[in-house]
């Protein structure tokens, strides 16, 4: 099946999510990529969100009781842990290996996926009193 081409639509949110360094719920995502293209609609976000998956450029970060946040597939490949910081909402991947939490496995145990979230109060939100 032939690739379809990019809109600039498209590529202005795979850039916001690539620099942003973090987890982006489309909000964020819409709200960043709005200053290049300032008629970006939540609706268009969501569809581009949908094929940059499809197409696994964009991975979902799905934390317990909250809707999925996106980051791009370059940064998620080197994590499984996330802190979510209290204040602003922010999430960041930490750098962790798959082998992280094994010892904590009772014995004879396997498991097929983990996810660690890290709660707290990031920097920016340390400094505002």
């Amino acid at each position: 099946m032939p690739t379809l081409r990019k809109t600039r639509q498209q590529f202005v949110i795979e850039d916001v999510v690539r620099k942003s360094g973090r987890a982006l719920s489309p909000s964020e995502i819409l709200e960043a990529g709005s200053v290049d293209v300032p008629s970006l609609s939540l609706a268009t976000v969501y569809r581009a969100v949908r094929r940059m998956q499809d197409d696994g450029v964009l991975i979902a970060v799905e934390l317990p009781g909250e809707p999925p946040r996106y980051e791009h597939r370059d940064s998620a490949i080197h994590h499984h842990h996330y802190f979510k910081c209290e204040r602003c909402d922010h999430v960041k991947g930490l750098k962790g290996d798959r082998d992280d939490l094994k010892h904590l496995l009772p014995e004879d145990h396997r498991f097929h996926r983990q996810i660690c979230i890290l709660y707290g109060v990031c920097p920016d939100c340390q400094s505002i009193v």
